[in-house]
């Protein structure tokens, strides 16, 4: 098969990142995989040949707004009525990238596939911006136009489906791949508690540093449960950042909340804290409690992306609703003062049961769904 993606993660472009390498793989499984990324002029990205037949094509716009237009003349450039045809073109998403992959399916006569790794029907992701609310509208009009859709839970399905019952034959399940092994069998490089020895207890987070992401309320939280000597750890980027060390100032916290850039590894982080805490208000699926769990640390999340399917399979987690402040505190409180009674590597059984064991059978399973959708029109 010779699969088109659009994708929005420029990240792709940075040597050794994990997309970048996730997407490399992908070549064992496909023909040809070419992924045309948004992407601003700017930025200086070039085309890119990332393993023998996968290649990155940014379309390197004026703006944003030129994005699908963009995408559309370099898949018209490089594939209308080239002899070895695309078998089928993907949008990562439901909106921005799943709008320049339909019309570009059009153009080449082949089949679509949309994924939501957003949620986008969730009331909170939808009542976050004007933006998102265009999303939502821009995946009820593509939805019924696409061969097959790939969510990344059923609770994703679920949600398409109330909206599109006919639908349902053509949605299929598949997580994002997360490399349980690694984080369970791999040793910690150092320690939290060696390297932040004033605090007793140490909370971690580790995400971007965005509005859903919601940082500021797990700050108030945290604030109020008043644990003596705990410590939170943040790590991560993003534009809340001056926002966020702001707040820590105004709640008189600078000597208990620290800030860490990005790290591409997070064992030592998952293996060495006392409890993970994600606070945000939408998540579509949320990789990073997989890894906590498989890393054997007890969480507290509100009711977002596979939480509920984690500790629904009896992994080491408090669910607490979303903007439950009071739930949220002591939900910290009982994870801090309670031993721990769940074995963490309970939950992971059915995250591997829809991805498959490894990578590689990961890789087949997607491409076997692509296979499928090649053979709807």
């Amino acid at each position: 098969m010779n699969i088109l993606m659009v994708s929005l993660d420029r990240k792709v472009f940075i040597e050794g990142d994990p997309t970048r390498l996730r997407l490399a793989g992908y070549g064992r499984v496909f023909n040809e995989l070419h992924i045309i990324v948004y992407t601003k002029k700017n930025l200086g990205f070039v085309d890119t040949k990332i393993a023998d037949n996968v290649w990155l094509y940014p379309t390197n716009s004026s703006s944003r707004f030129v994005y699908v237009t963009d995408a559309i003349r370099i898949a018209r450039k490089l594939f209308k009525g080239r002899k070895q045809g695309i078998s089928l073109v993907s949008g990562q998403d439901l909106a921005e990238t799943g709008y320049a992959a339909w019309r570009i399916a059009r153009m080449l006569k082949t089949p679509l596939q949309l994924q939501d790794h957003a949620g986008v029907f969730d009331p909170y992701f939808m009542s976050e911006s004007v933006g998102n609310k265009v999303r939502a509208f821009i995946a009820s009009f593509l939805l019924p136009k696409a061969d097959c859709v790939r969510v990344v839970l059923p609770q994703g399905k679920e949600d398409i489906v109330a909206r599109f019952p006919h639908l349902e034959a053509r949605i299929a399940v598949l997580p994002v791949y997360t490399p349980i092994d690694h984080f369970r069998d791999t040793s910690p490089a150092f320690s939290l508690h060696d390297r932040y020895p004033q605090f007793s207890s140490i909370f971690l987070m580790a995400s971007r540093l965005v509005p859903e992401k919601d940082i500021g309320f797990a700050l108030r939280a945290f604030k109020e449960a008043d644990i003596a000597e705990s410590g939170l750890i943040i790590v991560g980027e993003g534009p809340c950042k001056e926002v966020l060390a702001a707040e820590v100032i105004e709640l008189d916290l600078e000597d208990r909340v620290v800030f860490v850039p990005w790290e591409k590894d997070l064992v030592s982080y998952y293996k060495t804290a006392d409890v993970f805490l994600l606070s945000s208000t939408h998540e579509g699926y949320c990789r990073t409690l997989v890894e906590t769990v498989a890393s054997g640390l007890p969480f507290v999340s509100t009711d977002v992306g596979v939480a509920q399917t984690l500790i629904s399979a009896g992994a080491d987690g408090i669910l607490v609703s979303r903007g439950d402040h009071v739930g949220f505190r002591d939900a910290m409180r009982s994870k801090v003062f309670r031993p721990v009674v769940a074995t963490n590597s309970r939950g992971l059984d059915l995250i591997q049961k829809m991805t498959g064991k490894s990578e590689e059978e990961y890789r087949a399973r997607y491409a076997a769904s692509l296979q499928v959708c090649a053979k709807i029109v």
